[in-house]
């Protein structure tokens, strides 16, 4: 997504929350995961601001003046995109937090800097809502595709109540596997 993001010359930078101490450690982990991707381009740096922080704490648990900056209203992020994710499919705080806690801290910002929200959904959400009655009620339980629906709630919620312009993109699967690839399709 970030190549893409890149690619696009939309923008001069992306900004880029990533858990680390340093904006330099933060930009090192995201050169080590495109490098495991075998898409990393030197020119690339130039692109990236890395944040050090977490999307599930308030202002991302970035320091103040890095969230200023984010929030201005005019030169500040004209779009907010919320890729971060668990690799879990289980209920727990961490999925909840990235996915809730984050989404909602995406949410103030948009509200701040007059930015639109970009949230990479699931698929899933596309097989509940299509499914026959007796496999919706299978899915429905399935606590992946409750934190994703509670998500898309809240888009709904923040674009009818606050609007804020939000989308939410239902991507079929997304994987990386252990050897640096993509093994599955990226739509």
């Amino acid at each position: 997504l970030l190549r893409y993001l890149i690619k696009a010359g939309g923008a001069s930078k992306v900004y880029c929350v990533v858990r680390s101490s340093t904006s330099e450690g933060g930009l090192a982990r995201i050169e080590k995961a495109l490098r495991l991707l075998k898409i990393w381009k030197d020119s690339f740096a130039q692109h990236i601001v890395a944040l050090p922080g977490d999307m599930a704490l308030p202002q991302f648990g970035l320091k103040k003046e890095d969230y200023e900056l984010l929030a201005r209203r005019k030169g500040g992020v004209q779009a907010i995109v919320h890729a971060g994710g668990s690799r879990k499919w289980h209920m727990d705080s961490e999925s909840v937090q990235c996915n809730i806690s984050g989404l909602m801290n995406v949410i103030t910002l948009a509200r701040k800097s007059h930015a639109s929200v970009h949230y990479i959904s699931s698929g899933w959400l596309d097989a509940e809502e299509a499914a026959e009655p007796q496999d919706q009620e299978t899915l429905r339980t399935m606590p992946y595709v409750q934190i994703k629906r509670k998500a898309e709630d809240l888009l709904h919620f923040a674009a009818r109540h606050y609007r804020v312009p939000c989308f939410a993109y239902r991507l079929p699967l997304i994987s990386v596997n252990t050897r640096g690839g993509f093994s599955g399709d990226f739509i």
